[in-house]
């Protein structure tokens, strides 16, 4: 609990500590200045100022407060070293005696017991231990013990060692120890060591005895967790090295840190530009041209001066009232005062001038006198007038103008000789009235239509405001004359018209101005009333005289409505003198178009169009495919659908005549019963016609009759010569099918027929196979014992099962057309049976005649086999020609030796080989 108190209380004066760490405030100086650093921080700590950049003014580094003298502003870094109160050496004040530590010297206490080299004692007092030492006391009070040493002359033996465990890794620690001497002569020479490896350089004890002195060196513990910290003898001289260590240290080292900025500004310049010199009535230009931002304090000393315009850095605008030598000062502020900047400036008086004039306003076309006044110091004065040119006599002060026409502007300057300075002062004389002038000529408007009328207006300025227009036409026609300034006139084509002016004194020169004359639009041909059917193009079409543009327009509402119409799928040329309709539908039927004629003047609508469009539907007919066998009559129905107001029609039918045989045309309808029809060679000709149209409801018209002459496809079709017409005169579209005619043969009997095998044993237990050669047809039947007798089958070959007796088979072709004779094969059936017994087997399981059975080339009918052993005991029986004795009896093997077998069987239940037989016999068994 002890320890973990001191802990606690170590932790928060460490804290407190890093706390109080201070490197002063932040300061700002002006270049060349010096600052005290205001560092503060526990007096143990030892202490280390830095700076960046690097600042040699620096006074003392290792104090708190130095003095330093930057030239740039800079960060100074006060670095605070602690060691740690915790000593982590176990008695290193040799309180507890000889305990805690150990030495490669040997240990002898009591008195005298340091007479050899290489010993050492714990004492308070080391004469007790050594006569002839120095009776010093520890280093830390006066009573407290050390250990007192007779060093040998071996170098690198350890006086003193101890291993230090919980060290933390990454870490600085302070290794140190307080040394005296004994005995004056040959002080000792001792070095740290830590891990084995030698810490820093060897140190010497002082020449003086009881004269503590300590020393240290500093290490880092990386990755260590333990250190082994020792002090080991380096003085090799056999005399003297007589010495004694206490109060023996290892602390943990911190660090703390804290910056402080010393700001170095630079001192601003005051210098500024002003002229040498200026006339009084002239404005000095000040401009600044130090080093200062604008936002620096600008204390400028104008004296006298009267300030115009600026602030701040300026520039600024002075003039002074009173001549002679001005001063003007400047001092700036910006953190850091400038030197105070004065310049002088010398003001020279300026002469006096001014002007007047008898009169400043006069009359268009005639003069004034001017009159310039001049005084000043020291002179001479001469003046000069502006522009001179307007003077009758501009070298004296008084002159007259010349006649003036316009508004004059004069200046009189007056320079003083000896001070170049000048003055000046100007008039304006103003001119009223002015020269007869036409302003304006215009006419309102100067485009018209034909009948309209135009106003001709003028303008006119100057001359004595009496004003006579005289006014005639280009071609003739037009003429007057009068005070007016508004004219109206009427032209009836493009005219020209001139006015003279005139105010009594002055006559102007004849100007003229032109007035266009349009024509009106006129029409020269109008759309005219179209009839279409229905999916074909109406075109109409409209001419006119002096039009700009065509629009034509659409009504669907019998003209109450109009609309215009743009080009698309169904409309083009809408913007042209001739409009067409594309693909026109019944839709349209009764729609109105007229055309929008454009011009300069009078636009006019053309007259109105009407559209009818008629359906004339696609007629549409032909035959439907159809099936014949040969030799048999097709009649094929022509159908029609679409036959409203016809009253013509021309059909042209053609066919393959290896196919077919034309016949006749029947079953006419009875609206077209006239129809006349001619066949020539493979061609049918159809012709009919009506004085007015004729309309038939959907459906068959006529048939056409054909025999089928050949097997296979053909066709019937229709020419593209085709065509019909309705009563209207159109022509409508004619779609008319084709029809396939597929003619189906007759089946043929078969050539051949062959039975494989034809003749067979009744115990061959095979199939046989029926094959038909020649004929054709789309199924073949075969049948046993006749031609329509029992049916066995349909393909070829045919696979059946040999039959039990002689038997005949029939077969034959047939299809949608019918089936042919037949052709027929016989297959004879022998009968000759086969049964045998064998007399002995060795059921041993080697896979061969391991049972005991009958032997038979076919089904027996009937069947029964028994066998007995020597004794007549029954130990097989069967029923089954096929089941076999295994040699075993009630499961066991049946030992070897005679054995007696009975069979009683019948081959036929009935008929020939249906007599019952028994046989008798013996086998062997052996093994």
């Amino acid at each position: 609990m002890k320890k973990f108190c001191i802990f606690i209380v170590f932790v928060l004066f460490v804290f407190s500590a890093y706390s109080q760490i201070d490197a002063g405030p932040d300061t700002t100086i002006c270049i060349g200045q010096s600052v005290v650093l205001e560092g503060s921080g526990p007096g143990m700590y030892s202490y280390t100022w830095t700076s960046v950049p690097n600042d040699p003014s620096i006074s003392n580094p290792n104090i708190l407060t130095p003095t330093v003298t930057p030239t740039d502003t800079t960060v100074y870094t006060l670095e605070a070293r602690s060691v740690s109160l915790t000593n982590q050496v176990i008695n290193g004040d040799f309180e507890d005696g000889n305990t805690g530590f150990t030495s490669e010297y040997t240990y002898s206490p009591g008195a005298n017991g340091l007479w050899g080299e290489g010993t050492y004692a714990i004492t308070p007092d080391a004469s007790f231990n050594h006569n002839n030492f120095s009776p010093c006391n520890d280093h830390t009070t006066t009573t407290g013990n050390y250990m007192a040493v007779n060093g040998a002359g071996q170098p690198n033996v350890v006086v003193w060692s101890e291993t230090i465990t919980g060290i933390t890794p990454n870490t600085e620690y302070e290794f140190s120890t307080w040394v005296t001497s004994l005995v004056a002569s040959s002080p000792a020479i001792l070095q740290f060591r830590i891990n084995g490896n030698l810490l820093g350089a060897p140190f010497t004890a002082s020449n003086f005895t009881c004269a503590w002195t300590r020393f240290f060196e500093t290490w880092d513990s990386g990755s260590s967790t333990t250190a082994t910290i020792s002090i080991i003898n380096q003085n090799t001289a056999n005399s003297g090295n007589d010495f004694a260590l206490d109060d023996i240290n290892f602390n943990a080292v911190s660090y703390f840190y804290d910056d402080c900025v010393v700001n170095v500004r630079d001192i601003p310049t005051s210098t500024f530009e002003l002229p040498a010199e200026i006339c009084s009535v002239d404005t000095a230009i000040l401009t600044y041209t130090g080093t200062a931002s604008l936002t620096a304090i600008y204390n400028w000393g104008f004296g006298s001066a009267n300030v115009l315009n600026g602030s701040g850095q300026g520039p600024y605008e002075l003039t002074w009232n009173t001549a002679g030598l001005k001063t003007i000062s400047l001092m700036v502020e910006e953190g850091c005062e400038s030197a105070l900047t004065s310049q002088s400036i010398n003001v020279k008086q300026s002469p006096v001038s001014q002007l007047t004039a008898d009169a400043t306003s006069i009359p268009y076309g005639t003069t004034t006198v001017l009159h310039g006044y001049m005084d000043g110091n020291p002179g001479p004065l001469n003046f000069e007038w502006t522009p001179n040119n307007m003077l009758q006599d501009p070298n004296i002060t008084d002159p007259e103008t010349v006649i003036l026409e316009n508004t004059t502007l004069f200046t009189f300057t007056v320079t003083d000789g000896s001070s170049l300075c000048s003055s000046y002062d100007t008039l304006t004389i103003n001119i009223a009235g002015g020269p007869l002038t036409i302003l304006s000529l215009e006419a309102l408007p100067d485009t018209i239509c034909l009948g309209e009328s135009s106003d001709i207006e003028i303008q006119i300025d100057g001359g004595s405001g009496n004003y006579t227009s005289t006014w005639t036409s280009d071609p003739p026609g037009f003429n007057h004359s009068g005070s007016e300034s508004v004219v109206n006139v009427q032209p009836a084509e493009n005219t020209t018209y001139f006015v003279e002016v005139t105010d009594g004194f002055s006559t102007l020169p004849p100007q003229s101005i032109k007035i266009v004359v349009l024509h009106l639009v006129e029409i020269t041909l109008n759309p005219s009333y179209t009839l279409i059917e229905a999916g074909e193009t109406a075109v109409y079409k409209v001419d006119g005289l002096n039009n700009l543009s065509f629009q034509w327009q659409l009504s669907t509402d019998n003209g109450i409505n109009w609309i215009d119409i743009t080009d698309n799928s169904t409309y083009s040329g809408t913007t042209t003198n001739t409009l067409t309709i594309n693909d026109a539908s019944v839709d349209m039927d009764s729609y109105l178009y007229r055309c929008f004629l454009d011009g300069e003047c009078s636009p006019i609508y053309s007259d109105n169009a009407l559209l009818n469009v008629v359906m004339a539907p696609d007629v549409i007919g032909g035959i439907n495919d159809n099936t014949v066998c040969e030799q048999q009559t097709i009649s094929l129905a022509f159908d029609i659908n679409n036959f409203i107001d016809i009253d013509s029609l021309h059909f042209i039918a053609t066919y393959n005549k290896s196919k077919l045989e034309f016949i006749d045309i029947t079953n006419i309808n009875n609206e077209i019963s006239d129809l006349e029809f001619t066949n020539s060679n493979d061609t049918i000709y159809f012709n009919w016609s009506s004085d007015m149209g004729v309309s038939i409801p959907d459906g068959n018209i006529f048939n056409i009759n054909f025999l089928a002459l050949a097997d296979g496809q053909t066709d019937v079709s229709f020419s593209n010569s085709s065509i019909i017409r309705n009563d209207l005169g159109f022509y409508p579209s004619l779609s008319l099918t084709s029809s396939v005619i597929t003619i189906n043969p007759l089946p043929l009997m078969p050539d051949q027929v062959i039975a494989t095998p034809d003749s067979l044993n009744v115990l061959d237990e095979v199939d046989i196979s029926l094959e038909a050669f020649g004929g054709s047809g789309t199924e073949i039947i075969w049948s046993s014992d006749s031609c329509g007798g029992d049916y066995i089958g349909n393909s070829n070959p045919l696979e059946i099962f040999r039959p039990k007796k002689t038997t005949n088979y029939y077969v034959k072709y047939q299809n949608q057309c019918g089936e042919t004779e037949c052709s027929s094969v016989s297959v004879k059936i022998t009968e000759d049976f086969i049964f045998a017994v064998p007399n002995a087997f060795s059921p041993n399981g080697d896979g061969k005649n391991d049972e005991f059975g009958v032997v038979a080339n076919g089904e027996i009918d009937f069947f029964e086999i028994n066998i007995f052993n020597r004794w007549g005991q029954l130990i097989f029986n069967s029923n089954n020609q096929y089941e076999k004795w295994d040699g075993k009896i009630n499961g066991n093997d049946a030992p070897m030796g005679v054995y007696v077998w009975k069979v009683f069987y019948q081959f036929r239940a009935e008929g020939p080989y249906s007599e019952s037989h028994k046989d008798t016999g013996t086998l062997t068994l052996v093994k």
